[in-house]
């Protein structure tokens, strides 16, 4: 989603624009059916003129005449300029004449249950969180819409995706709903008892798993082909922990089914390791070409590659980074040398297995399992029981290094762990995928990870990263996504050094919050994302300017009320900020011998080369003190390396994986 200047000046809109990739025949396999939000010569010309700021605004809004007419239209156009040549002012008054604003689609919406002060408020004292409750509350009156009939009638005219309930969206350019994000906006629906609300958004993105058999990314046809993290099932739990409501859990249970049945066929992957086999899964995508609403900055990123099937891997792992959530981070790069530096032309999102999703689908099989149980079906309760245990195992035996007893991602194409601090490698202690017996030690782990790391010691919250590479799921933004599982996987621990740390990390939150959705003052900025350098300061980076309204900020901050009360707001002061300000030792042994329990990745091309790994260097901020997580991979064994000079073209002569 894209940030771009805008076209100004008489010879900007005077300049020519050459069509390349969207003359010619329809693609095999196009993002959605759409001759025009989706693929075609008009999406490029409207696109790579950058006549506006930013590349969704035109993928959102409406046609004015059938889109065979207006396809017809600018062929027509085209013509007339030997077949590609258009200044962007045509391409321009083209639009003008042929489309209609956008949102428009979209009517505020009341829902029947809001109320604009719901019972949990009674149990805070201080005026503060109150107040600020009271505020949320208001602002999910304001972030409410319904979808007009007229999208219902006439579909063809829209990207939108009818859907028939109420929602809440995002907000700022996020005009549709989302699918992750609804997750932390439904939790904290339900503490304003908005019961109704939240039965019609889950019934929303039930009729997407029928319709598409997947939820996608969001609420446009564009979106279709990829999802994002599975967080229906956990949706469906939470209310029916508030309300009951098994009749509707009976009728909508094979739904639920039927989305991990989109994950296990077509985002898993089946590895070897220690003669073993495990399936773990990974993020994908359906459909070729750029993504339609980042269309001009995915084709100029792309330049750097000499072929069209370079192209295309590309822009494949850039939708699979899309449905990660996490668009974009060093998270997803993996560059030459097999580190994380570099920049989008090293996006390989689907070659790195992530902590966070296989713990959240073993989440998710949890409480399918507990369903079923619900419902008297003993049979298919144990099936999906044992279908989370061997996940479980599969993340113990790849994803967790017991050297450093944590949890990292794993680089399918090095066949190594990736060593890097993110939020995410703490998911597990969420979903509780792991010997629960040891819930003390994985406690303690995880403190000194949060502090050997030094992402505890940042006033402004959690960074997503250590790695300040202009990425916006990287330093210095704080998500409130992740602050709110790294809060909830340290409660579950039940450890009362953990409890206090994941209370610090929800302090900090709330003052940020509060800081910048002041008691009183008419502007109230929840931000979708926040700087660790700075108390309420908003995050940045990426591809576009940061959003405010915004969902699951609130949603989260409405939940650490729940969860904390009163507590959130102290005047003792931050220890592990004081701590912070001490000289530490950070210990930099943090080596991983992948000739140890290397695996054999099957069912999927792979580009392994033997090569030094590289030593990435401790970061240093001036507001921010934390020394990063360094990694110093050992050099691979002569002996393994002759190994496998002799056998890796027998060896990947079976690894061949197809992107569906």
């Amino acid at each position: 989603m894209g940030k771009m200047a805008k076209a100004s000046g008489e010879d900007d809109q005077s300049r020519k624009i050459c069509l390349k990739r969207g003359l010619g025949e329809v693609p095999e396999d196009p993002v959605c059916d759409s001759g025009i939000f989706c693929y075609g010569p008009l999406l490029e010309a409207v696109q790579m003129a950058a006549i506006y700021p930013d590349s969704k605004t035109f993928v959102d809004k409406k046609l004015k005449l059938p889109p065979g007419k207006i396809i017809k239209n600018f062929e027509t156009l085209l013509n007339q300029h030997n077949g590609s040549l258009l200044s962007v002012d045509e391409i321009k008054k083209f639009v003008e004449d042929h489309f209609d604003e956008e949102g428009h689609e979209l009517e505020p919406w009341v829902p029947e249950d809001w109320t604009p002060e719901p019972e949990f408020i009674a149990n805070l004292r201080k005026p503060a969180l109150r107040n600020l409750a009271k505020r949320i509350a208001r602002l999910w009156r304001d972030l409410s819409r319904k979808i007009k009939d007229d999208v219902k009638d006439n579909p063809s005219l829209y990207s939108i995706i009818y859907v028939p309930n109420g929602f809440v969206v995002p907000g700022g350019r996020f005009r549709e709903f989302y699918y992750w994000d609804t997750y932390w906006i439904v939790k904290a629906l339900l503490h304003y008892d908005m019961t109704t609300t939240v039965r019609g958004i889950i019934e929303n993105f039930l009729l997407m798993v029928k319709t598409y058999g997947l939820v996608p990314n969001g609420g446009r046809i564009y979106y279709t082909k990829r999802s994002q993290p599975p967080f229906l099932t956990l949706m469906m739990k939470e209310y029916i922990d508030k309300t009951a409501d098994v009749q509707f859990l009976r009728t909508q249970l094979p739904t639920l089914v039927r989305e991990m049945e989109f994950w296990e066929v077509r985002r898993s992957v089946e590895i070897i390791k220690d003669g073993k086999p495990y399936t773990l899964f990974t993020f994908g995508t359906g459909g070729t070409g750029p993504r339609p609403e980042s269309y001009k900055e995915d084709v100029e990123s792309a330049e750097v590659f000499e072929t069209e099937a370079e192209r295309e891997e590309f822009y494949y792992h850039m939708k699979a980074g899309a449905e990660s959530g996490w668009d974009y981070s060093t998270r997803w790069f993996i560059n030459k040398e097999g580190g994380n530096t570099g920049s989008l032309k090293n996006v390989r999102t689907s070659s790195i297995l992530p902590v966070d999703l296989n713990a959240l689908i073993y989440m998710d099989y949890m409480a399918i399992s507990e369903f079923f149980s619900l419902l008297g079906d003993s049979a298919k309760s144990e099936e999906f029981s044992q279908k989370a245990a061997k996940l479980q195992e599969a993340i113990q035996a790849v994803l967790f290094v017991a050297e450093d007893s944590m949890w990292y991602d794993y680089d399918l194409e090095n066949d190594k762990s990736r060593k890097y601090f993110y939020p995410s490698n703490l998911f597990p202690l969420w979903a509780e995928c792991y010997d629960t017996k040891k819930r003390e030690d994985m406690a303690n782990s995880a403190l000194k990870y949060l502090r050997k790391t030094g992402a505890i010691r940042c006033k402004g919250g959690v960074p997503t990263s250590m790695m300040d590479s202009g990425q916006q799921w990287d330093f210095p933004n704080a998500w409130p996504p992740l602050q709110h599982i790294l809060v909830a996987g340290l409660l579950k621990t039940e450890s009362p050094d953990a409890r206090q740390m994941a209370l610090t990390i929800a302090r900090r939150y709330t003052n940020g919050a509060i800081f910048s959705c002041p008691d009183g003052a008419e502007v109230c900025n929840m931000f979708e994302k926040y700087n660790v350098n700075d108390t309420g300061s908003a995050g940045g980076g990426g591809e576009y300017d940061v959003q405010t309204g915004f969902g699951w900020t609130n949603g989260v901050i409405i939940d650490f009320m729940v969860i904390f009360g009163d507590d959130l707001l102290s005047d003792e002061e931050d220890v592990e900020l004081m701590e912070g300000k001490k000289n530490i030792e950070v210990d930099l042994n943090t080596q991983f011998n992948i000739g140890r329990g290397k695996s054999i990745l099957r069912r999927r091309e792979s580009n392994i080369t033997v090569v030094k790994p590289e030593k990435h260097e401790l970061e240093t901020s001036e507001k921010c003190i934390h020394p990063a997580l360094a990694i110093e991979e050992d050099d691979q064994p002569q002996d393994l390396k002759a190994k496998i000079a002799t056998s890796i073209g027998s060896l990947l002569a079976a690894t061949v994986i197809t992107k569906k």
